[in-house]
C-alpha cells in the first residue's frame, strides 16, 4: 500500500537551494510548533510599516518555514509568503547599499587628516633640527603611524571583499526565493497582481547585480503583464519604461534606446496627469521633470561618445596621411641638397648623400 501511495504522488519542481531560509524555529513546544504563518506575516507587515524591517524579516523567516514544512516548498499555499519575503530581504539590503554609501565618506576624510598630521609632523622637526633625539622619535612616530594606516586600510579591504561577498550571497537568496515564487504563480496559482509585483523585483535584483539586459527581460515581462490587463496608460506602466530607461542608460551606446524608454515614460505620465485630481498632477509633474532630466542627460552622453569617436578617428586619418605625406617632403629636401652641392661642387659626389644610383631609385620610387 505505501508503494502505491508513493507512486500516486505527484511530482514538484525542486525548488533553488537556500531558499527556504536559514533560520530555524528552535522551540519545538506545541504553542510554537503550531503557530499560524499568516499571523506571524501579519504581524511582520505592521512591523515594516514601523520601520522595523529587521524584526520583520525574522518573522517572514519563520512563517516562510513554517508554510513550507507544511504544505511542501513549491505549494500553492506559499507563493504570497515566498514574494513578502524576498521583499523584505531586497528592501534591507537597497537600505544597507544607502549605509555603504555613506560610510565610505568619513573613510577618505579620515586619510587626509593623516596627511595633514604628518605635514605638521615634519615642520615641527624642521623647526627642531637642533634635538636629534626629539627627530628620532618623530621618525619612529611616523613609521609607526604609516604602519598603523596600512593595516588599517588592509583591514577595511578584508572587510569590504566580505560585504561584496555577503551582498552577493543575500541578492542570490532573494533572486532564488523570488524565482521560487515565479514558478508557482506560473505552474499553480493565478494572481497577476503577485506576478507582476514578482517580475518588477526580480529586475530589480538583476539591475542591482548590474545585469542590464536580464534585468530589462523581466521588466518587459512586467509590462507585457500590464499590456493585458490594462487598455490605457497608468503610472505602473511609466515606471517601468522609466527602470527600463535607466538600464539602458548605464550601458554605453545605448543612449539612444533609453531616451526612447523615457519618452514612451513621459507619454504614459501626461496622459495620467491630464485625467487626475490636481494633487496627483502636481506630484506627477515632478516626476515628469525628473525624467526630462534624464532624456537631457543620455542625449549629453551620446553626443560626448560621439565627440571622442570622432576625435579619435580624426586623429588616426591624421596621422596616416602625415606618415605617406613625410617621405615626398623629405625628398625634396634632399633633391635641392643634391642640386645646390652639384653647381658648387661640379664633379664631386655630395658627402654624407646616397650616391647617384641610390637617389635615382629613391625617387623613382
Amino acid at each position: 500500500m505505501e508503494t502505491d501511495n508513493q507512486a500516486q504522488q505527484p511530482q514538484t519542481e525542486k525548488v533553488p537551494t537556500s531558499v527556504v531560509p536559514d533560520q530555524e524555529i528552535k522551540d519545538t513546544s506545541p504553542e510554537k510548533a503550531n503557530q499560524n504563518e499568516w499571523e506571524l506575516s501579519q504581524s511582520a507587515q505592521e512591523l515594516i510599516k514601523e520601520g522595523k524591517l529587521d524584526e520583520a524579516v525574522e518573522k517572514l523567516a519563520k512563517a516562510l518555514e513554517i508554510a513550507t514544512s507544511k504544505y511542501g516548498e513549491l505549494a500553492a499555499e506559499a507563493y504570497k509568503l515566498y514574494y513578502d519575503y524576498a521583499d523584505a530581504l531586497l528592501v534591507q539590503y537597497e537600505n544597507s547599499q544607502d549605509n555603504l554609501f555613506g560610510d565610505a565618506v568619513p573613510k577618505e576624510v579620515a586619510y587626509s587628516d593623516d596627511e595633514e598630521d604628518q605635514g605638521e609632523d615634519q615642520e615641527d622637526q624642521e623647526e627642531d633640527q637642533e634635538d636629534q633625539e626629539d627627530q628620532e622619535e618623530d621618525q619612529e612616530d611616523q613609521e609607526d603611524q604609516e604602519e598603523d594606516q596600512e593595516d588599517q586600510e588592509n583591514q577595511e579591504n578584508e572587510a569590504m571583499d566580505i560585504e561584496q561577498k555577503e551582498d552577493i550571497s543575500d541578492l542570490q537568496i532573494v533572486w532564488e526565493t523570488l524565482e521560487s515564487c515565479r514558478v508557482i504563480l506560473t505552474t499553480k496559482v493565478s494572481d497577476n497582481e503577485y506576478l507582476l509585483k514578482t517580475y518588477r523585483r526580480l529586475g530589480d535584483v538583476l539591475t542591482w547585480q548590474e545585469q542590464f539586459d536580464n534585468a530589462n527581460e523581466e521588466y518587459k515581462k512586467a509590462l507585457d503583464l500590464l499590456d493585458s490587463q490594462e487598455e490605457g496608460p497608468s503610472r505602473k506602466k511609466a515606471e517601468i519604461y522609466f527602470l527600463m530607461g535607466n538600464n539602458l542608460l548605464s550601458q554605453q551606446g545605448k543612449e539612444e534606446s533609453a531616451v526612447q524608454e523615457f519618452v514612451q515614460a513621459l507619454e504614459q505620465l501626461n496622459h495620467v496627469k491630464s485625467l487626475c485630481e490636481p494633487a496627483e498632477a502636481q506630484e506627477i509633474e515632478q516626476v515628469v521633470q525628473e525624467i526630462q532630466n534624464k532624456i537631457e542627460d543620455a542625449r549629453e552622453q551620446q553626443q560626448s561618445l560621439e565627440t571622442i569617436k570622432n576625435q579619435e578617428q580624426e586623429q588616426e586619418a591624421g596621422f596616416s596621411e602625415s606618415k605617406l605625406e613625410g617621405e615626398p617632403q623629405d625628398l625634396g629636401i634632399l633633391g635641392k641638397r643634391q642640386r645646390e652641392h652639384a653647381e658648387t661642387n661640379p664633379g664631386e659626389e655630395p658627402s654624407g648623400l646616397p650616391d647617384s644610383n641610390e637617389t635615382k631609385k629613391l625617387n623613382d620610387n
